[in-house]
């Protein structure tokens, strides 16, 4: 009975749909069904098959469908990573792709036809390798002291070339203002890729002695990066081919510096040469500035932050207000910045307080001497009105004895 279960639970593995890992292909983000890689990187797009036409000499249109190639990857941006970490450079490569398509891409003639696919084939030979940003990292931040002018000073760099007549030169490129390698040390941050002395040659359908930029391998002169030779930037291979008709026919992209954007023979993706770049505080390396914020934009998506003491923090609240983050969280300048606002407004209540205060002794002394006043006042009027008040009339019994005359005795005898 249990091998039966068992046997049922196996079946229903194989039933269920698999779901798309890291690195495997997909034209949509719909292909990616595994929640680690969600996003789907489109890397190549073949546009061609819109301009076929019915044939070489008949220009109706007879449109097929665009061809798309991509990967399912963990993130594309830092804002699809956790807080505090960014999207660096994975285990996928660019890989060589060739254009199926079996029309006319509305060319004329089917030389036409065949040289525009070659061109399509020698891109992909010239950026097979590259990186893409696909892997959610965390920050390895230098412990060695850096500088915040390693890419404000002219770099130098010696190189022994080979011209068309065979003969070695000595030349020096000069470098202004970018990173170099001399000055890697003093950078606060992770470089992916320095720029080579010269470009990697790869010939199509022939050995290099068919091509003369790659005759003499990689000190011929025709395959210098010039000046940037051991910069921080993305060199991708020159590749070439010999048409019987026209010659040498070549695919040279040049080197690019930080984020290099490549959009040739149906590729458009980014390679950067730096995984990530801080900020340098007073010789400190620090993952990023502060106060600055990243993933705001409801398109941005992931979690809004904040940069405090140095790192990414998630954003609380208004975001970049001291009051939302806990005091563990903040820097020495937030937390004296928060010490200040405490203090004056503990000062301010306190002031309001006393003004309260000495307003209502104000009016009680000045109540109490308006009611001195006032009984003064009063007082004066009494004596006043005393002075001058009427005695009242007698009574009519005091009439009668006050008011009789009685006759002297002398006068009665006489």
């Amino acid at each position: 009975m249990v091998g039966v279960w068992i046997l049922a639970a196996l079946a229903a593995l194989l039933v269920l749909p698999s779901s798309a890992l890291y690195g495997d292909s997909c034209s949509s983000a719909a292909d990616c069904k595994d929640a680690r890689y969600p996003h789907c990187y489109i890397y190549w797009k073949d546009t061609t098959p819109t301009l076929n036409t019915i044939s070489y000499t008949d220009s109706t249109p007879s449109a097929g469908n665009v061809q798309v190639k991509g990967v399912c990857v963990e993130c594309m941006t830092d804002c699809d990573c956790p807080v505090n970490e960014y999207c660096g450079v994975g285990e996928f490569k660019i890989p060589k792709v060739t254009s199926s398509n079996a029309g006319t891409a509305g060319t004329s003639s089917n030389e036409d036809f065949s040289r525009l696919m070659k061109q399509y084939e020698l891109y992909g030979m010239a950026f097979e390798g590259l990186n893409i940003s696909s892997r959610c990292k965390k920050y390895d931040v230098p412990s060695s002291p850096c500088s915040v002018h390693y890419a404000d000073t002219i770099t130098s760099t010696v190189v022994s070339e080979k011209r068309s007549d065979g003969k070695s030169v000595t030349v020096a490129r000069v470098s202004l203002n970018v990173l170099s390698r001399p000055l890697a040390s003093s950078f606060c941050g992770r470089v992916n890729s320095w720029a080579p002395d010269f470009h990697p040659c790869a010939v199509s359908g022939g050995l290099s002695q068919d091509i003369t930029r790659c005759s003499q391998g990689e000190t011929d002169s025709d395959l210098s990066t010039k000046n940037m030779a051991n910069v921080a930037a993305v060199c991708p291979r020159w590749a070439g081919y010999r048409d019987s008709t026209i010659g040498e026919v070549f695919a040279d992209p040049a080197c690019q510096a930080n984020d290099a954007t490549f959009s040739s023979g149906g590729y458009d993706f980014v390679s950067p040469s730096i995984d990530w770049s801080g900020y340098c505080n007073r010789g400190k390396c620090q993952i990023c500035l502060e106060g600055s914020q990243r993933c705001q934009a409801p398109t941005d998506g992931g979690e809004p932050q904040i940069c405090l003491n140095g790192k990414w923090q998630r954003a609380r609240g208004h975001g970049m207000s001291p009051w939302d983050m806990p005091l563990s969280d903040l820097n020495i300048a937030a937390q004296s910045q928060l010490t200040s606002a405490v203090f004056a407004s503990l000062c301010f209540a306190f002031v309001c307080f006393n003004a309260v205060v000495v307003w209502m002794i104000y009016r009680s002394n000045q109540s109490h001497r308006e009611n001195k006043r006032f009984e003064a006042k009063m007082k004066a009027l009494a004596a006043e009105k005393a002075e001058h008040e009427v005695s009242p009339l007698p009574t009519s019994s005091e009439r009668g004895q006050s008011g009789n005359c009685r006759v002297s005795p002398s006068l009665e005898k006489s």
